[in-house]
């Protein structure tokens, strides 16, 4: 697998990986070292929903480069729906405090990119 070198810069992307993959990776290790301080009475509920939404996206993202363009045009259809459901489990933690504004907006820069594919 290739290493993801997460100061901020995306290595050059594998043969068929997707660049929109390698910013969804970086997002998902900012969100995967944020979820261990959720509060207990979100974590196992709220974050497990937002890290299963995580999961399934970068799924889906990632057979996406190996399918015939019709197919990836499906596929990054669902990608979107799942990307838009992510920021809405985001904003809903955000709006219980369970999620510290710092970390939001942390997320939702890094995410950014991500959403307009």
């Amino acid at each position: 697998m290739n290493q993801i070198n997460f100061n901020g810069q995306l290595p050059p992307p594998r043969r068929n990986q997707l660049p929109v993959l390698q910013k969804l990776l970086i997002t998902y290790r900012i969100w995967h070292e944020i979820v261990p301080n959720f509060p207990k009475t979100s974590r196992y509920t709220l974050g497990a929903k937002i890290d299963s939404l995580f999961l399934g996206c970068i799924e889906i993202i990632f057979s996406a480069a190996t399918v015939t363009p019709n197919e990836r045009f499906i596929k990054v259809k669902q990608a979107a729906i799942i990307i838009d459901s992510l920021k809405f489990f985001l904003q809903i933690s955000w709006e219980i405090r369970a999620l510290d504004t710092k970390k939001y907006v942390m997320l939702s820069e890094e995410a950014s990119p991500v959403a307009r594919i």
